[in-house]
């Protein structure tokens, strides 16, 4: 089998790529690599790209480095096809915290003056390594998300969708080229996020609890005898069990968290609210209020999105029946949580075991099935609130409704 997923037919063998191998759990040490390693993850090209496939490696980094430098961070809410948003949301943390470390101001004046050369090239003209800059593996893990992100749409409806054509828009690759960019990527982060799980596990304190039980025991469940992989070998952990261990982490290193709540009326108008919240290292979080607090604008957010429909033009008793729930941010996630899926269905797989795991543990059966009765929180229920989507992003758009438009209704609800 080849062993080039880019520029040729992916190959479905692979389990991932080197650069996804080189990033450590944390703050990433960075090593640099060649710019074209979108295109060549194997360097098994190392004389000469077209002017046009460079053009599109500059383009991607360049959005990525003005995304970063403008604070808009919902930009690298990386789309996969496994329930992984919150795995790729912490992935996207870490690495924006990374970046933010770098002279950002250098790299794009590198690239833009590397650029300014490429455009009065031939497109088809090839060019020396002289063309290929060196780049810090976070900006180019960060600038893949960014991909993953950029194709993702929305219909009218409100579904997501991969639409990789509009990766025309950064350089002109081939489309067989642009399709096995994309799927190469959708696994490999979806492969690398499904496994972190455990590796964050076990960076938290041993005695740790969050929602009432041991991380301990969440962790179990995300282990590798747990993790499930699909025909296409794109690997899936449970959501239920991967979500405490990721809200865990972010309590546990005092990470900022908001909710972004959209509450629909009879009119359909929604009204959004935001609560912020920060780890407070021992399982949980502190509610914030900005207005008391000195907040770096562009600091990383990870942005709990979900909606409320009420059935009178009282909005306010959505958010009174919420208050009691925002002291106890992981218990009200695991009640949303309960009445997701675990695992996604896959239509053409019909060997792939989508059923729920059920925990051995009987008080942890106990808590799944507490936590399953709240009412509210369910897509056939949204009363109090549905969480629908998790990213990341920066303060400066939690707190200012005009930067972060994207809806979290419900699929299908307008």
């Amino acid at each position: 089998m080849k062993n080039s997923v880019y520029l040729d037919v992916v190959d479905t063998s692979y389990k991932t790529v080197p650069w996804l191998d080189v990033l450590p759990l944390g703050e990433p040490g960075d090593v640099d690599f060649p710019i074209t390693i979108f295109l060549d993850p194997y360097e098994k090209n190392k004389t000469s790209f077209s002017a046009d496939q460079l053009l599109f490696c500059y383009n991607v980094v360049l959005s990525a480095i003005r995304s970063v430098q403008s604070g808009v961070y919902s930009d690298f809410d990386g789309h996969t096809t496994a329930n992984c948003c919150h795995g790729i949301s912490l992935l996207a943390w870490h690495l924006i915290q990374s970046v933010l470390s770098l002279d950002l101001d250098l790299l794009k004046k590198d690239c833009e003056k590397t650029v300014e050369i490429l455009v009065l090239k031939k497109k088809n003209e090839l060019l020396s390594r002289d063309f290929m800059i060196k780049i810090p593996s976070s900006l180019i893990h960060l600038s893949c998300l960014y991909i993953l992100c950029f194709v993702r749409e929305y219909d009218s409806n409100n579904k997501g969708r991969t639409n990789v054509d509009k990766l025309h828009k950064l350089g002109s690759l081939s489309n067989k080229q642009n399709r096995a960019l994309v799927k190469s990527l959708q696994k490999c982060f979806s492969n690398w996020v499904a496994e972190q799980y455990s590796k964050y596990k076990e960076s938290i304190h041993s005695e740790a609890v969050i929602s009432g039980m041991p991380v301990s025991l969440w962790g179990k469940y995300v282990a590798k005898d747990w993790i499930r992989t699909d025909k296409r070998g794109i690997k899936h952990a449970s959501t239920l069990f991967s979500v405490q261990i990721f809200l865990a982490y972010l309590s546990c290193y005092k990470g900022k968290v908001a909710i972004l709540h959209d509450v629909y009326n009879p009119s359909k108008e929604p009204t959004r609210y935001f609560h912020l919240f920060e780890g407070n290292g021992s399982g949980s979080f502190d509610r914030l209020k900005p207005m008391h607090h000195d907040f770096l604008a562009d600091e990383p957010v990870i942005v709990l999105g979900g909606c409320a429909h009420t059935k009178d033009f009282h909005v306010e008793s959505v958010m009174l029946s919420m208050e009691p729930w925002l002291e106890k941010l992981p218990e009200l996630v695991l009640a949303c949580d309960t009445v997701y899926p675990q695992f996604v269905c896959i239509g053409d797989d019909a060997e792939f075991d989508s059923s729920p795991i059920v925990p051995a543990e009987k008080q942890l059966q106990e808590l799944i099935t507490k936590y399953r009765l709240i009412n509210g929180v369910s897509l056939e229920d949204p009363s109090l609130y549905c969480l629908t989507h998790i990213h990341v992003a920066s303060l400066r758009e939690v707190l200012d409704p005009s930067l972060l438009l994207r809806s979290f209704n419900l699929p299908g609800m307008g």
